[in-house]
């Protein structure tokens, strides 16, 4: 089996797309800044939306930084990408 490798606080710091590009990532890790307010922002909403569909298109996994319930957001169910939430 390989080596499961994420990117940890996506989209913020040191995580840049040219990372995701370049490394052999399987898994982003969605920043809690953008879970906080998902529900009441619609531009974290967007960008979380987007990191989604980012990382269905790469075929990665994608996990929230706390936030999010069992039921989740109605933006990864429209996406039908599961996120798994941490902490």
């Amino acid at each position: 089996m390989g080596v499961s490798i994420s990117m940890d606080d996506f989209g913020t710091g040191y995580s840049s797309l040219s990372c995701v590009k370049d490394l052999s990532i399987d898994k982003l890790n969605i920043d809690r800044s953008f879970i906080t307010n998902i529900s009441t922002d619609e531009r974290d909403a967007a960008i979380v939306k987007t990191i989604i569909a980012l990382s269905r298109n790469l075929n990665m996994k994608v996990l929230a930084e706390g936030g999010l319930d069992s039921r989740g957001h109605p933006s990864q169910r429209e996406s039908g990408h599961p996120i798994c939430s941490s902490g």
